[in-house]
């Protein structure tokens, strides 16, 4: 069977959640037999053909369907995978049936003032991409769809009703459970500097105000105080920056709080270098504390590497994270909250034992990419069947 994976984008130097899954479908499938290849707009990226894991990648030019669109404004809807169109990308596509569509986030789940940050970066402009989609047919891309996959249960629940008349099915992510299993975390706080002693608080994230860094900022200014003499908290950010504008906000609110000292940000790290397992490693806590989240793949790498999880409870993560099982989930907002949950970790080492197997027993079970895999290929073969008897 020879598969096409068609992402908004594909690139190593800005890489995300999808990447990561997309890299895990075309390297899973190939493993067992198939052929696979990866289209996908230029964005981040140049036009042309490469291999990436030795998967062909073929990256064609793309517009956004903006007059008056800035450079800048370009660069930040390609970093978040804009509403971009590829004409080219279309035309050697065109004949690609049947057709399965993954959903990540942000078609039917995502928060309205997500949607009016999104929206932000093009005002001013002139949209004619509404006319576009109704010349090309786009809007009929997740209707005429043979299948349409969600990662999120919330995602899924939404599609559903939205979609009655098509083939709607949750799927989440999965994660290489064995590769992040083991890790070198004291090499990590070595190479940045963090004290061996340092209760360490990571989230592994874009640098995005939908990823909500500062709200941990903000906290780690209230557990200094709190567990003063008890545990030293050291708070680690780790991500691709995505929002230059936020990535200084929070460096003044470090700068203000007289936090220099007790925060590491790092902008990001390849998604297959060793230090990322290291992080994990090096981490007592694992915070996301993101104001809408489809799914979260970083949540499963963390609990891979037996960590235990403080959350917000939105989008996907209550649907991976059991509260006061493997980990804490916490209304967005709710900062008392979020302060117990890391006071209980950092105060009780059996408390963190625990939440940190039982995560990881959790993922061992429903989340290893040897299963999702499975279940994508049996999805991809009886619509396959289905297409050969429909041609009959």
């Amino acid at each position: 069977m020879k598969i096409l994976h068609v992402p908004r984008r594909y690139t190593p130097t800005d890489w995300g959640g999808t990447e990561s899954v997309v890299e895990a479908y075309a390297c899973g499938t190939v493993a067992r037999g198939h052929e696979a290849e990866i289209h996908c707009p230029a964005a981040l990226s140049a036009p042309g053909e490469d291999l990436h894991q030795g998967i062909r990648v073929r990256r064609y030019p793309y517009f956004y369907p903006y007059l008056g669109l800035d450079q800048d404004a370009r660069l930040r809807l390609d970093r978040v995978g804009g509403n971009l169109f590829s004409f080219s990308m279309r035309s050697a596509l065109r004949r690609t049936e049947p057709y399965v569509v993954s959903i990540h986030g942000g078609v039917f789940d995502a928060p309205n003032a997500e949607q009016e940050r999104l929206t932000s970066r093009t005002r001013g402009t002139l949209e004619w991409g509404k006319a576009l989609g109704m010349w090309v047919g786009s809007r009929r891309v997740l209707r005429d769809a043979d299948a349409v996959l969600c990662v999120g249960r919330r995602e899924y629940e939404r599609a559903s009703e939205a979609l009655p008349e098509t083939r709607v099915l949750h799927l989440p992510n999965g994660v290489d459970a064995q590769r992040f299993h083991s890790g070198n975390g004291m090499r990590f706080r070595s190479a940045h500097g963090i004290p061996e002693d340092a209760f360490v608080v990571l989230c592994v994230s874009r640098i995005d105000p939908q990823k909500n860094q500062m709200a941990l900022l903000e906290g780690l200014h209230r557990w200094r105080r709190r567990l003063d003499g008890v545990a030293s908290p050291h708070l680690v950010l780790l991500g691709h920056v995505t929002e230059a504008a936020y990535e200084s906000s929070l460096e003044a609110e470090i700068e203000r709080c007289g936090l220099s000292d007790a925060v590491t940000m790092i902008p990001g790290v390849d998604s297959s270098s060793p230090e990322l397992v290291d992080a994990y490693h090096a981490a007592d806590v694992f915070a996301l504390p993101s104001l809408h989240e489809p799914f979260g793949i970083v949540a499963l790498e963390a609990a891979a590497a037996g960590l235990r999880i403080v959350a917000h409870r939105v989008g996907g993560l209550p649907s991976m994270i059991e509260h006061d099982k493997t980990g804490f989930l916490v209304d967005p907002g709710d900062a008392w909250n979020l302060d117990n949950a890391i006071d209980a970790l950092a105060l009780n080492p059996e408390l963190r034992a625990r939440m940190g197997a039982e995560g990881r027993s959790h993922v061992l079970a429903s989340y290893t990419w040897t299963g999702i895999l499975e279940r994508l290929l049996a999805l991809y073969e009886e619509v396959r069947e289905a297409a050969s008897r429909r041609a009959a």
